[in-house]
């Protein structure tokens, strides 16, 4: 069921909106409401997570038909679900690593690598590391052979201090793309670290 938040009323779109229409308003409100400008704002960050939530639902054509159902119903039945929303992301739980998410986002993970890849890129630079994790998971499930997906996912566990998995990403990165760069630089980084040296 559809959660009380109106996913066009987040993008502030209407809901006959084009694929254009959405995008062009989910890059428009991610630059207003981007971290980096409210770095101190807890409620432009939800702001923005709602706003990477609305796009990922809005901008596939299978999630969006589900939620445009779903919304004509809670509509015509006048009341609010007590349920929560099936596009809404799960905590990434510290001790849960290898849980499997393809459940959590059942319409996310129908859609192709890249566009999980960016979406997980999204909560990563919003500073919600467990979400974007997550998306990453997906992405390389659907494409394992992309070294970005392993380099990205690794920087958001270091920032969670999960060093040994986001050492497994660079080394993963590093097997498809021998010469990245910030893959050398990050398990070198962590190798000094987790031998307990000083860098």
């Amino acid at each position: 069921m559809v959660e009380s938040v109106d996913y066009y009323e987040v993008l502030e779109i209407d809901p006959s909106a084009s694929e254009k229409e959405v995008k062009d308003a989910f890059r428009r409100l991610t630059k207003l409401y981007h971290p980096d400008k409210h770095s101190n704002s807890k409620q432009s960050h939800n702001k923005y997570i709602k706003i990477v939530e609305a796009f990922t639902v809005l901008s596939n054509r299978n999630s969006r038909v589900q939620y445009d159902m779903e919304r004509r119903t809670k509509t015509s039945q006048g009341k609010s679900s007590k349920q929560g929303s099936p596009f809404s992301s799960k905590s990434y739980k510290r001790d849960n690593y290898k849980k499997d998410y393809s459940s959590i986002f059942t319409y996310s993970s129908e859609q192709n690598a890249d566009y999980l890849y960016d979406v997980g890129l999204s909560y990563l630079n919003a500073q919600f590391y467990d979400k974007s994790i997550s998306y990453f998971d997906l992405a390389i499930e659907k494409y394992p052979r992309k070294s970005a997906y392993y380099l990205h996912k690794g920087e958001a566990l270091m920032k969670i201090q999960m060093y040994n998995e986001a050492l497994a990403c660079f080394e993963s990165c590093l097997r498809i793309d021998p010469g990245n760069i910030a893959a050398i630089k990050n398990r070198n980084q962590l190798l000094n670290l987790i031998k307990g040296r000083v860098y």
